[in-house]
């Protein structure tokens, strides 16, 4: 039940994304839409057939608070580890790109916001594809 919990840390000083985002709630409900869209989405949803979802949730809201400058310290696996032997492609990355800005836009978030988010997140491609 723990590893469901999202881990609190110390959040930084620059939290300005974080904050603009609207905080943990915020977060919260992007990741839920956005896996909501990747659970609908036939070109890449098989990715996660078999993935826990409650824990990639709470590793994602994880992810995305602490890199966001929020209160929150990632917990999971590095992403070279925990995309190991998965062989995401470009187009795969890019599919799930589409289904996060997807949500995004329902959620009402502004493309500045959501360009500022993809902006601290792209950089883990390299990590993803090709493992």
């Amino acid at each position: 039940a723990d590893a469901l919990k999202v881990t609190p840390g110390p959040g930084r000083a620059d939290n300005q994304l974080y904050n603009d985002l609207g905080g943990l709630t915020a977060i919260e409900a992007v990741v839920d839409a956005s896996l909501a869209e990747i659970a609908n989405d036939l070109r890449i949803n098989l990715l996660f057939a078999e993935a826990d979802m409650p824990y990639l949730r709470a590793r994602l809201v994880e992810q995305i608070c602490e890199a966001t400058g929020g209160p929150c310290t990632y917990t999971g696996l590095s992403m070279e580890e925990a995309h190991s032997g998965q062989n995401v492609s470009d187009a795969e990355f890019a599919f799930f790109v589409e289904d996060l800005i997807a949500a995004m836009t329902k959620l009402g978030v502004p493309k500045a916001k959501q360009d500022a988010l993809l902006a601290v997140l792209g950089p883990m491609k390299p990590q993803v594809v090709g493992q």
